[in-house]
């Protein structure tokens, strides 16, 4: 509503003053209108505090982490579907943001929007990662250098936390073109796509980390991802917590220890 006010205005100040200011006021206005639009979008759940008796694990990630377009999304995406599978005595926290990017200078910065910042107060003793979806748009790819780069900051941001969480890289997920349409939805494109999942491959070798190869798991399971060919339904939201709940299950109980 914001931004269409601030296009009214424009229009206004075009009508009354002439040119120079009409155009001035509309380039603000258009200015406010995206910055609304992207506000609307990436706007997630509040992070409800965990028991502090609980085991928590952080799931960090855009729409597909929030799970944008599932249904019954609350009970269904794929961190609350990981939380059933690990059951009793944990907390897996949605810090999934719309949109987000894995570069600091994408239309949506994962790390300037408000999951964020509740991420410490979480105090997560896991961090699963996945971005990257996002960074494959026009807008925001800027070579596999810039995203390896601003991976490693990301990476570093979480590695400092106060509670030291154990982290595990993901690869964004796979993407399909439906029967309907003649490209990915969205404007992803996908080379930066594939090759955002390259990078993170390898920064898990090079830095050492745990990989979940989300990319590798869900490339034959088109099926999952009928809503747009980028977005999970229920079953593709329940394939990737599988996927997820699979390789951090021995660090689980690593860290866990006996539990009645």
């Amino acid at each position: 509503m914001i931004g269409i006010g601030a296009l009214g205005l424009a229009a206004l100040t075009w009508w009354v003053a002439g040119w120079p200011a009409g155009v001035v006021c509309l380039a603000a206005g258009w200015w406010v209108y995206q910055r609304g639009i992207l506000w609307l979008v990436s706007r997630t759940d509040p992070i409800e505090p965990p028991n502090p008796q609980d085991f928590r694990i952080a799931c960090v990630g855009d729409s597909i982490t929030y799970g944008t377009f599932v249904e019954d999304r609350p009970q269904k995406c794929y961190p609350a579907v990981l939380k059933q599978l690990l059951g009793d005595g944990f907390s897996v926290g949605n810090f999934g943001v719309p949109g987000g990017t894995m570069s600091s200078r994408g239309d949506i910065p994962y790390i300037k929007y408000q999951a964020f910042p509740q991420l410490p107060k979480y105090l997560p003793q896991i961090v699963v990662l996945m971005l990257g979806t996002n960074d494959s748009k026009p807008q925001n790819w800027r070579g596999v250098d810039h995203f390896q780069s601003e991976t490693r900051t990301l990476v570093d941001k979480i590695l400092s936390l106060p509670s030291k969480p154990f982290l595990y890289l993901a690869t964004p997920a796979s993407a399909f073109v439906l029967p309907k349409h003649h490209k990915l939805m969205y404007n992803m494109q996908p080379e930066p796509l594939e090759q955002s999942r390259n990078a993170i491959r390898e920064l898990a070798t090079e830095l050492g980390l745990p990989l979940i190869d989300i990319g590798a798991s869900t490339a034959g399971f088109a099926q999952g991802f009928d809503f747009d060919g980028i977005h999970t339904n229920g079953s593709g939201a329940k394939w990737i917590a599988e996927a997820v709940h699979i390789v951090i299950s021995p660090k689980v109980s690593e860290l866990v220890g006996p539990r009645q």
